[in-house]
């Protein structure tokens, strides 16, 4: 469907035909044409019979729409919506939607916004009409903090997000992130039970919490639920072709700076959940110095050809907790850490720019991004020179 109006933005003013297209607002002129990528734009606002498009060229003003007005701000914040959802890689089925407010607070970050909250099956997404968009995953929600008009979501990483102002659908809504929180919890230990039939019960549901789909958790921290977890993860990894990965990282970081997950293959029929692997420098460095860590992955061809580098400051406990929940925002395509800034300005990544405008552990984690060391005969050589700093 086609709307007239007239737009008033940076390269001039007039009327135009628009056209609300999946990736762009199109405008059009018996004399030209323009494309307005939703990934430009960094929020939309429709007060007064003006629809106000923030973005990167600068502020669109689009009005004279008529009695459309309406129609073609709702048929275009879906479009936008629909775009960032794909973005955030949150495009599963939605089980409960509301209108409402979201506190966001991420390190020194606090904003908040109303907009679209929905709970899919392993996230909640919330859509303001902004850049302030975010998808939390359940799977890292360390606290479930409900009060009489709000719930708080805290994640592991420190993050906390507050949802708010959703009348009768609060209790209904905060009930389903419940609810799919012990379903998570239940397929954790199913695949636990499959990584390591020995374990205890008691054991098996304290593995289960640390090893939640998409979360990694130190080698350590798992030894000390039971010391058979290390082996079973290792016998993991030698499945995968990994198993020397395993043993140096191991070895040259220490059990305390090594953490492992469980990851399905992109490919299905690749077989059962293999092992991704982090590791650090045995020791932090000193106050204003960068510590280096390798990522490690085994779930498609692709990710055997190279160990991704990070040089980051801070402590190692503060740094893998954000790396971890960047390659699962991203589904662990490493590639999206790794696209040049400049490249995030390319039409064919305009999925990728939106998705590090929004998931600020991945924002921190590019920043950290020291290249990659290519599996070769080399490589162990390599991998320890960088690791031992």
């Amino acid at each position: 469907m086609s709307y007239q109006a007239r737009v008033t933005a940076h390269w001039g003013s007039g009327a135009v035909t628009l056209r609300v297209e999946a990736e762009s607002l199109v405008g059009s002129t018996p004399l030209d044409a323009w494309e307005l990528p939703y990934s430009d734009i960094t929020s939309l606002t429709w007060a007064d019979y003006l629809v106000t498009l923030a973005s990167a060229r600068g502020v669109v003003s689009i009005d004279r729409l008529g009695q459309p007005g309406q129609a073609f701000f709702d048929a275009l914040l879906a479009a936008y919506n629909a775009k960032v959802a794909r973005a955030l890689f949150a495009t599963g089925t939605i089980r409960q939607q509301a209108e409402g407010f979201v506190q966001v607070k991420e390190g020194s970050f606090a904003a908040s916004a109303r907009g679209d909250i929905a709970i899919l099956d392993d996230a909640v997404l919330f859509r303001p009409p902004s850049v302030l968009a975010r998808r939390i995953p359940l799977a890292f929600v360390s606290s479930l903090v409900t009060g009489e008009y709000e719930t708080t979501l805290g994640l592991v990483d420190g993050s906390q997000y507050t949802l708010s102002r959703l009348g009768r659908r609060l209790r209904p809504m905060t009930d389903a992130i419940a609810a799919l929180l012990r379903g998570l919890h239940e397929t954790s230990r199913e695949r636990v039970r499959d990584l390591d039939p020995t374990l205890s019960a008691a054991a098996g549901d304290e593995a289960a919490r640390l090893l939640l789909p998409g979360r990694a958790a130190s080698l350590s921290s798992l030894a000390a639920v039971a010391p058979s977890l290390v082996p079973a993860l290792r016998a993991r990894a030698e499945s995968a072709g990994r198993a020397a990965s395993f043993d140096l990282l191991a070895e040259v970081s220490g059990l305390d700076r090594m953490c492992v997950g469980l990851g399905t293959p992109l490919d299905p029929s690749d077989g059962p959940p293999t092992v991704w692997m982090m590791a650090a420098s045995r020791a932090d460095a000193p106050a204003g110095g960068k510590s280096p860590a390798c990522l490690e992955m085994a779930l498609g061809e692709e990710d055997a050809s190279a160990t991704f580098r990070y040089e980051f400051p801070g402590p190692w406990e503060e740094f893998w907790p954000r790396l971890n929940r960047a390659i699962e925002a991203i589904e662990f395509r490493r590639e999206v850490i790794s696209l040049p800034e400049e490249a995030l300005f390319l039409p064919q990544h305009s999925d990728a720019a939106m998705s590090v405008q929004r998931t600020w552990p991945l924002r921190f984690v590019r920043e950290a991004f020291a290249g990659r060391i290519i599996h070769s005969e080399v490589w162990g050589e390599k991998a320890t020179a960088f690791l031992a700093g």
